[in-house]
């Protein structure tokens, strides 16, 4: 399929196939003003199913364009198709390589950003946390805010084959801990459960408000200061899963070290009081570090003592 253009833009198509036939959308690049054609070569094969008729592209969907003057070859390109397509598996969602921040001119970037080096180390905190260089503190917060929530929907599912209305009537973290839903129009008492959506949802809204947060890309200091109560009610969820679903909470600790990176979230940017932090994941985490220090150390003492016995032995 040939496209001819005479603009002094490179207009890359992007590649989409159905039923064995090439669809073409254009974005902008460079070329020499010149009558230029483009010659598309794509990567991806099709299979046919035998039983059914049916068509299939194979993974993984990069296509190359080579731009032409007269005979003459001037470029090739190489696209990058960053989406997961219809019917992709669950092993090959995000299969394509990382991007630099310098190179995401989406608005979405920073949020592109967050979820890349999640998705590359969970275990990470320090580099997730740290933002880009020249990055406004006010869209940085928010935007792991808005992660944090998104995260934290997969908890709330996992709560909910155990933490029933009926078994989990208040929203309690210790025996000293009752917390008021403020979903209502007067602050009340839900169950746990209930508790967790609510807050979730009233997350979701404030931080999707044209109101408050209208830009993706600057945020106002007035609006910025109401992140820290989404974050104290959002907290409650840790700290109820901890002290009431521990099994739950530590099997989706391990797998994605949510707690530990908005403990550490919070404490960076004083969004909470550590008064409020009640979850001894810090704790837990600097106790731990310690055991494997007094560990290596009994372990250079043991071989220190062996020596002059050997020593002696020869």
């Amino acid at each position: 399929m040939l496209f001819y253009k005479q603009t002094p833009f490179l207009a890359v198509p992007s590649c989409s196939t159905g039923n064995g036939s090439v669809k073409t959308r254009f974005s902008v690049a460079w070329c020499d003003p010149a009558m230029v054609e483009v010659r598309r070569k794509c990567s991806c094969t099709t299979k046919t199913n035998p039983a059914t008729g049916t068509r299939k592209r194979d993974n993984p969907p990069v296509s190359r364009y080579y731009l032409w003057t007269g005979d003459m070859v001037m470029a090739e390109l190489t696209a990058v198709l960053r989406r997961n397509r219809p019917g992709t598996k669950a092993t090959d969602f995000y299969n394509w390589p990382e991007e630099s921040f310098e190179d995401m001119d989406s608005t979405l970037a920073v949020q592109q950003y967050i979820q890349q080096n999640i998705r590359s180390d969970c275990a990470n905190i320090d580099k997730i946390l740290e933002p880009p260089e020249g990055q406004d503190e006010g869209v940085w917060k928010y935007e792991h805010l808005r992660q944090f929530c998104l995260e934290l929907n997969g908890l709330a599912v996992k709560l909910q084959g155990e933490c029933h209305p009926d078994t989990c009537t208040q929203m309690t973290a210790t025996e000293q801990w009752i917390f008021l839903c403020a979903a209502h129009k007067t602050p009340k008492e839900c169950p746990a459960i209930d508790y967790t959506r609510h807050t979730l949802d009233g997350a979701a809204c404030l931080l999707n408000s044209n109101k408050y947060f209208p830009s993706r890309v600057s945020i106002k200091e007035s609006s910025v200061a109401k992140l820290g109560s989404v974050c104290r009610r959002i907290y409650r969820i840790f700290s109820h899963a901890y002290f009431h679903h521990r099994e739950i909470f530590d099997a989706y600790e391990n797998e994605t070290f949510l707690c530990h990176r908005f403990t550490r979230f919070v404490m960076k940017y004083n969004l909470m009081s550590k008064d409020n932090l009640i979850v001894p994941i810090m704790e837990e985490e600097s106790q731990a570090n310690e055991e494997e220090e007094e560990e290596e150390e009994e372990e250079g003492g043991g071989a220190a003592q062996e020596d002059p016995v050997a020593a002696a032995d020869d």
